[in-house]
């Protein structure tokens, strides 16, 4: 059963998965470094803590 943590969860990630790679690169991101400060920027709005 999902919660609604969860369903919000779940939005904002599509939501993300869909918007942030392109305002990354319009940004000026290496196109290199997009997926791994996408998957940051994921993982910190989650309450994880980013890998060093």
């Amino acid at each position: 059963m999902s919660t609604s943590r969860d369903d919000i969860w779940n939005s904002v990630h599509a939501a993300a998965m869909e918007v942030l790679p392109r305002l990354l690169r319009l940004l000026g991101v290496a196109e290199r470094d997009v997926d791994d400060l996408f998957q940051e920027i994921l993982l910190a709005a989650s309450g994880g803590e980013p890998s060093r």
